[in-house]
């Protein structure tokens, strides 16, 4: 949709092997095209991909964060409480305080995502109930690019954190976050993924 004109979806194609496997078609308004997208759900006997235990890092934008630094100033006086319970300062580190740490870390990490989840849910609610008016006027195509501009910067700062694990040093300032930037973390992940060990009597795990 833009402000003279709308374009539509004449037609489209599925091959007779995938048609029985449709579940449902529909489209969705979307933040980085005036189009419309259309989605397809299929329904393939295809085994599911088991993913193992992958490595944490901590999201540094949580230390900067003031209202979890000072959360994570009441935590750690808990924390620090609980040393007597061990038998020396590096037992309570290993066991104890670097865990509860971590697991601090990631419940921010899973709230902000949440929350984000939840306002970005919210902007697409308000952009279909604006594109599905039939007249839509100047100021509704207006407020359907600032919402869609809201749903574009909550998604440009998860791609900085790509950037930030591709360890990509010659970015030039505002570059946008593009496919190199992913085969960078993927190669990453596989180069520091150890396959198998040797043990002290030569055996290979």
């Amino acid at each position: 949709y833009s402000s003279t004109s709308a374009s539509r979806l004449d037609r489209f194609y599925v091959s007779e092997a995938l048609k029985s496997k449709i579940q449902r078609v529909e489209t969705l308004i979307v933040p980085f095209s005036d189009h419309l997208a259309l989605i397809m759900r299929i329904q393939l006997e295809v085994k599911p991909i088991v993913i193992g235990r992958s490595y944490w890092k901590l999201n540094v934008n949580h230390v900067k964060n003031n209202d979890i630094k000072l959360l994570f100033s009441e935590w750690w006086k808990y924390w620090v409480s609980k040393q007597k319970s061990f038998s020396n300062i590096a037992d309570w580190w290993d066991i104890y305080a670097k865990p509860q740490i971590q697991r601090f870390y990631k419940t921010q990490s899973y709230e902000k995502y949440r929350n984000e989840e939840q306002l970005i849910n919210f902007y697409y609610r308000c952009m279909i109930e604006l594109i599905s008016k039939n007249n839509p006027t100047p100021e509704t195509r207006s407020n359907i690019s600032k919402y869609k501009a809201l749903i574009s910067s909550i998604y440009r700062k998860r791609m900085q954190g790509l950037q930030i694990r591709s360890r990509t040093q010659n970015n030039m300032n505002d570059e946008k976050i593009n496919l190199y930037n992913l085969m960078k973390t993927v190669k990453r992940r596989r180069t520091n993924t150890i396959l198998k060990i040797r043990d002290e009597e030569g055996s290979i795990a």
